[in-house]
């Protein structure tokens, strides 16, 4: 498919971040402040993850858990 977009022009330089020890709740504002649909989990510095809005969505909110408590290494994708 061709889009007259190259790879490079449709990268970010400084992708959205957040570590395994935040909460849900945290990944979520800093996804919305951002204007992402997803966000890279680190551990260190080095990706191990990421969570998507539809990771939070399916594996939080509609299972009734509190955001507040739920860490994204336990729902991240890796």
């Amino acid at each position: 498919m061709k889009t007259g977009i190259s790879v490079h022009d449709a990268m970010t330089t400084k992708p959205v971040v957040a570590h395994t020890q935040d909460t849900i709740k945290y990944c979520a504002k800093k996804m919305r402040d951002s204007d992402v649909g997803s966000i890279i989990i680190v551990d260190k510095n080095i990706p191990v993850g990421i969570i998507s809005e539809k990771d939070i969505v399916e594996r939080v909110v509609a299972k009734g858990l509190d955001p507040n408590k739920i860490k994204a290494r336990a729902i991240m994708v890796k």
